[in-house]
C-alpha cells in the first residue's frame, strides 16, 4: 500500500512539473560556462552537432538549436560529462532503440562516477522523463518540433557543405 502511495505522489510531482514546462523549449544554455561565453557555447553547439554526424543522425538534422542545461532536474555532479553526452543524443533523437542505447551509456557512466544507486535513479529518471510523449524541453528528439512520438529514422545524408 505505502509503494503504490509513493509512486502516486511522485506520478502526480511529475504531473505537475511537465505541466508547468510543457511544450516549452530551453531558450538558452543556463549551464555554466555556456551561459555567459559564447565561444563555449558555440564549441558544444559544433560537439553536439559532430555527434548526431557521426551516429548517423538517426532522426535527421535538428531544426531546433542545441541547448545544455546540465543534468536536466538533477544536480551537476561528477557526472555532468554523462549528461552532456546524453544531451546529444536526446537532440538528435532517433528509434526507440537509440533512446535505449543512449540511457543505458548514461546509466553505465554515472555508475562509474558515481555507483550503482545514483545510476539506477538517473536511468528511471530518463527512462521517464525524456520520452517523446512528454512534452518537456529535455525530452527525446529536442533537437526537432514537438510531435509527441518518436522521429522516424532518416537515412544518413552526407553534409553538402
Amino acid at each position: 500500500m505505502m509503494r503504490k502511495l509513493l509512486i502516486a505522489i511522485l506520478a502526480l510531482c511529475f504531473a505537475f512539473i511537465a505541466a508547468l514546462t510543457a511544450c516549452s523549449t530551453l531558450s538558452h544554455h543556463t549551464a555554466s560556462p555556456y551561459d555567459k561565453d559564447a565561444a563555449a557555447a558555440a564549441q558544444i553547439e559544433r560537439e553536439a552537432a559532430d555527434w548526431c554526424a557521426e551516429h548517423g543522425r538517426p532522426a535527421g538534422l535538428p531544426t531546433l538549436p542545441f541547448r545544455f542545461d546540465g543534468c536536466s532536474w538533477s544536480p551537476d555532479g561528477n557526472w555532468r560529462d554523462c549528461c552532456q553526452t546524453h544531451d546529444y543524443a536526446y537532440w538528435c533523437g532517433g528509434s526507440p532503440d537509440d533512446r535505449a542505447i543512449a540511457d543505458e551509456a548514461l546509466r553505465q557512466c554515472v555508475v562509474a562516477n558515481q555507483g550503482q544507486a545514483l545510476g539506477a535513479l538517473v536511468w528511471l529518471g530518463v527512462r521517464a522523463g525524456g520520452h517523446p510523449v512528454v512534452p518537456l524541453y529535455f525530452r527525446w528528439g529536442y533537437g526537432h518540433a514537438y510531435a509527441g512520438c518518436y522521429p522516424e529514422s532518416v537515412e544518413t545524408q552526407q553534409d553538402t557543405d
